[in-house]
């Protein structure tokens, strides 16, 4: 997994999610963070030998996955390329069933290269599909996608509306690690609009849903979430409890992380648990003592 940007927000969502994601997979490889070259030396061996054993379920996917690298490491324009070349791979192999996967792709790279329109074009022929397979697990996941072409053109109450719907069709199917995603989102979009009260449940509910759901890697950033909502409201001895919380789980991660260069990468994507902390505890708690364990921490 290649790092590209520490304080990149949406993508270390990504990247937490794609981890959690694998890691709940049988079999699941041991990860390391590898630097770009490697990455793509190792999508393109694996690519040609779907295309040379005739595999093209794999060549499909494999097209998928280099899209969302390159998209992922500020590569969009490319990102395009290989979804489009994935998307007419599927059309010339209808056995392969709908391409959710390229969709998906495509709907995120337009909104990366701001084409909202044309990125809801296609999230909304996806919903379509979902919605007539019974896919319901796509069904969330572009409600959240839709959602997010709703806040990039400034419509939050639409964007609330599509998480709600993600969280309610989440509920039904009981898709616990979806439902957290959607509950976190849900929280943010009201935390955006400064409405903490609203905000609050659904961050709650995220951390519960993400705990249940074994997410132990996404876990750090739902407790993050949630303490920024208390101190936002003036809580600061529960969000100086839930910053600890957070900060322990990331040093049990800490643990099974095999090299220094790889924990260093992981405190990377994790400061800001740690940033919030220290700001909470040097100006509101006015705790030097405390602020300086969180530093050496």
């Amino acid at each position: 997994v290649f790092v590209k940007d520490p304080k990149d927000e949406n993508f270390i969502r990504e990247v937490e999610t794609f981890f959690t994601q694998q890691a709940e997979k049988p079999d699941s490889p041991i990860w390391r963070i590898i630097t770009r070259r490697e990455a793509t030396k190792l999508l393109q061996q694996t690519y040609q030998t779907a295309e040379k054993t005739g595999d093209v379920g794999g060549q499909l996917r494999y097209m998928g996955t280099i899209a969302e690298g390159l998209r992922l490491a500020g590569y969009a324009p490319l990102a395009l390329g290989y979804v489009d070349r994935a998307l007419k791979f599927a059309s010339e192999h209808p056995e392969t069933g709908f391409p959710f996967v390229a969709y998906s792709s495509k709907v995120q790279t337009l909104l990366t290269l701001k084409q909202p329109d044309e990125a809801e074009r296609f999230a909304t022929t996806a919903m379509a599909e979902a919605k007539a397979g019974d896919r319901r697990i796509k069904e969330i996941e572009l409600s959240m996608m839709l959602a997010q072409i709703a806040e990039k053109r400034g419509q939050p109450e639409q964007a609330i509306k599509y998480l709600e719907q993600a969280v309610g069709t989440a509920k039904a199917g009981r898709v616990q690690r979806l439902l957290a995603e959607a509950q976190s989102a849900l929280a943010d979009a009201y935390r955006a609009r400064g409405d903490l009260t609203q905000a609050l449940p659904h961050a709650t509910a995220a951390v519960a849903t993400t705990t249940a759901a074994g997410s132990r890697l996404l876990l750090p950033a739902r407790l993050r979430g949630l303490a920024e909502i208390y101190a936002a409201q003036g809580r600061v001895a529960d969000a100086n409890r839930i910053y600890d919380q957070a900060a322990d789980i990331v040093e049990g991660i800490m643990v099974n992380v095999p090299s220094r260069e790889a924990q260093a990468r992981l405190v990377g994507v994790t400061s800001r648990i740690y940033e919030g902390h220290f700001r909470l505890v040097a100006d509101r708690l006015g705790d030097p003592v405390q602020a300086y364990d969180i530093i050496q921490r």
